[in-house]
């Protein structure tokens, strides 16, 4: 019998100071993470040493605050650096502002760099990374910085991460134009005050998420598939 790939929801808040929840993250199967918001920050030691691979959505704190203190925690003794894939806008960021031996030590140089805890490999179009059975493509959307949303197709099913953004056509269409999508979790964060001037966050996200189920004609199975909303703030 053909395994199925989980994806473990670890955190998808927009904001801390909810018991219980964490800023954005989730866990594929045991080794690929999807950005390293404070979520994080609940798994054990070594539920966190299987991680192998970190994906990026973008570059705002939320999405990737616990990835210094993930490599930290795990990057000694490791066979293998960690590999951290995004857009190079995204990578430049993190390089610049987080991993310059100011906020955080640049550990692509540690211990050496030959055999460093940390890989960078910045993924610019929308060819599929691929990992064993599973492939991961990366799609820009609309956001306020460089971000893209995450497509994950496996031989049982595919799974889709909008990311932070509102309505981002190119997305419907890679998801359209690929087998049946079985869950789409759509994050939206902000009001679209262009719509009307003082639709609050959780209105604006069943807007896009509206929008979403009716633009995905093809691959969303509207018998089967879920719409999950995600990233509301605790206002």
């Amino acid at each position: 019998m053909q395994k199925h790939s989980t994806v473990e929801v670890l955190g998808c808040s927009g904001s801390i100071g909810i018991p219980g929840q964490g800023t954005t993250s989730f866990l594929l199967d045991d080794d690929i993470l999807i950005d390293a918001g404070t979520g994080l920050c609940g798994l054990p030691l070594e539920r966190l040493e299987r991680i192998q691979h970190v994906f990026i959505t973008h570059s705002h704190l939320d999405h990737l605050c616990a990835l210094p203190l993930l490599i930290d925690a795990i990057g000694t003794g490791r066979a293998q650096g960690l590999t951290v894939y995004g857009r190079t806008a995204t990578i430049t960021a993190m390089q610049q502002h987080v991993f310059n031996n100011v906020i955080w030590p640049d550990f692509t140089q540690i211990p050496n760099i030959n055999n460093p805890m940390l890989k960078f490999v910045a993924i610019d179009g929308e060819f599929p990374v691929t990992f064993g059975r599973r492939q991961i493509t990366l799609v820009d959307v609309h956001h306020s910085v460089p971000c893209v949303g995450i497509v994950l197709d496996t031989p049982t099913g595919r799974w889709c991460f909008s990311g932070d953004t509102h309505r981002t056509d190119r997305l419907y269409e890679v998801l359209n134009a690929g087998q049946r999508l079985d869950y789409l979790f759509i994050e939206s964060a902000f009001a679209d005050h262009r719509a009307a001037g003082v639709i609050r966050e959780a209105k604006a996200t069943i807007v896009l998420a509206t929008q979403a189920y009716t633009s995905i004609h093809g691959s969303l199975d509207k018998r089967h598939a879920d719409v999950l909303m995600l990233n509301l703030s605790n206002e």
